[in-house]
């Protein structure tokens, strides 16, 4: 009967846990959060090419960088500084003519030069780009508007949707005629979505979207739309 006995303990005990675990799930409220705030981008780039051909290698690279430096210059006269460009990408080489054309007099070599601009002054990107292309480069292009402290702005998220789940639980257990216990879990739901101002790897439990508002001239400055998603899993108390 001694050795009975502990078997059939743990055979009782072994029963009652379903009612226990049911009674645990009856006994908590499950919410979702959600929220989402607008920012305006605080950071922009754009990108501008020079190239040119010529018999002589040398020449050809003498040439981009020239005209490259004198559109630097005209920028820095925007009171931009060299720490707003960057090197983007420098090419230089021979030019492969087709059969018929390797006999015709065309320029042997050529260079290019991309300049990347990046300013947090937004109302500097107009002029700029005109300054730019008064100067005829092969291209001006890649305008880019970026939020500089992300994570902030998806931690304000974050927090409002918290603040949601919190609120609807209240509601939830203030019409049951109960209260709200501890919290028992708390996660971020996860969400497709990528945007151009993620940064990279992108968070998957954010979405963020671009959507134009009316900026000064004919440039458009962009905000980004920053949703977040939390559950949340609290407690009952009679």
């Amino acid at each position: 009967m001694q050795k009975i006995l502990p078997i059939l303990i743990a055979v009782v005990f072994c029963m009652a846990l379903p009612a226990l675990s049911k009674d645990y799930e009856e006994r908590r409220i499950v919410v979702t959060g959600s929220a989402e705030i607008v920012v305006p981008a605080d950071n922009v780039t754009f990108s501008f090419t020079t190239r040119f051909e010529s018999d002589d290698i040398d020449e050809a690279i003498r040439n981009v960088r020239g005209q490259a430096e004198t559109i630097s210059n005209d920028l820095i006269n925007l009171k931009l500084t060299k720490n707003n460009l960057s090197t983007g990408n420098f090419n230089s080489g021979q030019i492969h003519y087709r059969k018929e054309d390797r006999y015709k007099e065309k320029p042997e070599f050529y260079a290019s030069l991309t300049i990347i601009v990046d300013m947090d002054n937004l109302d500097l990107l107009e002029p700029a780009i005109v300054a730019v292309s008064k100067r005829r480069p092969n291209d001006v292009s890649n305008v880019n508007y970026n939020l500089k402290n992300f994570e902030e702005h998806k931690l304000q998220a974050l927090a409002k949707a918290l603040e949601m789940a919190k609120v609807k639980a209240d509601i939830l257990a203030e019409g049951s005629g109960v209260k709200v216990g501890k919290v028992l879990y708390v996660d971020e739901n996860k969400s497709s979505g990528v945007s151009r101002y993620a940064p990279n790897p992108f968070n998957s439990s954010m979405q963020i979207s671009s959507e134009s508002s009316s900026g000064g001239g004919s440039f458009h400055q962009r905000s980004a739309k920053i949703s977040a998603s939390v559950k949340l899993i609290v407690g009952i108390e009679d």
